[in-house]
């Protein structure tokens, strides 16, 4: 490894021109004169000439001091970087349209907004030590974790969001959308910590949107822009993970919702939790209030698949103002009929078990009603 350091001696301000960088340390010179792959690119006041990153590059750390007043501009070109990225003044770095991809377990330290961020470390960690601030997408490709050291710090994006990570885990830290108009999440990865912190458009999900292991927080519509092709959100997916239990503190809506967790892992509610259209219970250990009874509030119909779970300081709530179905082989616990409107159309045997049938209404039988032993 070898550290250059920018100089600014070349007759243009392009990262490929050589007599731009100065070899400070390291075992000796690449053959083209400028940082490379394992290389260090530093920044300093030795010289404030700006930089133009004028090709796809690959280095293994940048480091942009607060002596250096100058600007490096990105441009539509994508930097991509494998050990740290700290950039102390947020007018140091200009990135264009172009991408900066974290590709190696590092610390990132940067005052300075990116445009779209890729995370591509594979089995390495991504430390923030300070909100990282996104301007366009977010892409989570592969990452062991993404961490917040010596506090709570955010990846704040005010563009889509692609995960295509299924197994990831996120600690003092969460993905926050930002932004002042509609987003999407994509992708066929999970998120863990989402927080939604818009101030306006709703969030739109083109696939289904698998939440794992953390917390739902902020407010909001999360909206099914996936139809049929998926676009709800599934609680506890992949299921496989034993006692990887989910938290909603959201006051938002979410259109529709499953919840597919391992027998082991709990659906905590610290808020009301409001479901648009349908409630799906495939599989869960418990649903249970905490900090007050907290209900799920379901507009649509309720299918529930699973035939144990306990429901503790919470309840199934129907707020629909028209008819709702409820289906399925599962067992409900416990089920408060709050309607304004319409009926509860059971299309199949629904079993009550352990737990308080409240409220008001009419019960339908459109096959059988029984209590379960």
């Amino acid at each position: 490894m070898a550290t250059f350091k920018w100089i600014g001696n070349g007759t243009t301000n392009n990262w490929t021109e050589a007599a731009n960088w100065s070899l400070v340390s390291g075992t000796g010179s690449d053959a083209d004169g400028i940082p490379d792959t394992d290389d260090v690119a530093s920044f300093d006041g030795t010289s404030t000439k700006n930089a133009t990153i004028n090709a796809n590059f690959s280095i293994q750390n940048l480091q942009v001091a607060a002596a250096y007043t100058g600007s490096i501009s990105l441009g539509s070109n994508t930097l991509a970087v494998s050990g740290g990225f700290a950039i102390a003044n947020a007018s140091s770095f200009d990135s264009g349209t172009g991408t900066v991809r974290f590709t190696g377990n590092q610390t990132v330290d940067s005052t300075a907004a990116l445009y779209n961020l890729e995370v591509a470390a594979a089995t390495g960690s991504l430390t923030l030590v300070k909100d990282l601030v996104v301007n366009n997408d977010l892409t989570i490709t592969d990452v062991s974790q993404i961490v917040g050291n010596g506090g709570t710090f955010n990846i704040k994006v005010s563009g889509d969001v692609i995960t295509n990570d299924a197994n990831f885990s996120n600690t003092n830290s969460a993905i926050q959308l930002v932004g002042s108009t509609d987003q999407s999440i994509s992708g066929t990865g999970v998120l863990v910590n989402l927080d939604v912190a818009k101030t306006g458009g709703d969030v739109l999900l083109t696939d289904d949107l698998r939440l794992r292991g953390g917390t739902l927080s902020g407010s909001g519509q999360l909206k099914n822009a996936g139809g049929n092709a998926g676009g709800k959100v599934i609680f506890g997916e992949p299921s496989n993970f034993l006692n990887d239990s989910y938290t909603s503190n959201f006051t938002g809506s979410i259109d529709d919702v499953e919840l597919k967790f391992h027998s082991g892992s709990n659906f905590i509610l610290s808020k009301d939790l409001v479901v648009n259209n349908d409630l799906t219970i495939s599989e869960i250990g418990g649903i249970t209030g905490n900090g007050g009874t907290f209900n799920i509030k379901v507009s649509g119909d309720v299918i529930t698949n699973d035939a144990n779970f306990s429901n503790t300081n919470s309840a199934i709530q129907l707020v629909g103002s028209t008819d709702q179905s409820i289906s399925g082989t599962g067992v409900l616990v416990n089920l408060d009929v709050a309607k304004t409107g319409g009926d509860v159309l059971l299309t199949d045997d629904l079993r009550l078990r352990g737990g308080t049938l409240s409220g008001s209404g009419h019960l339908k039988n459109f096959h059988c009603f029984q209590w379960a032993v």
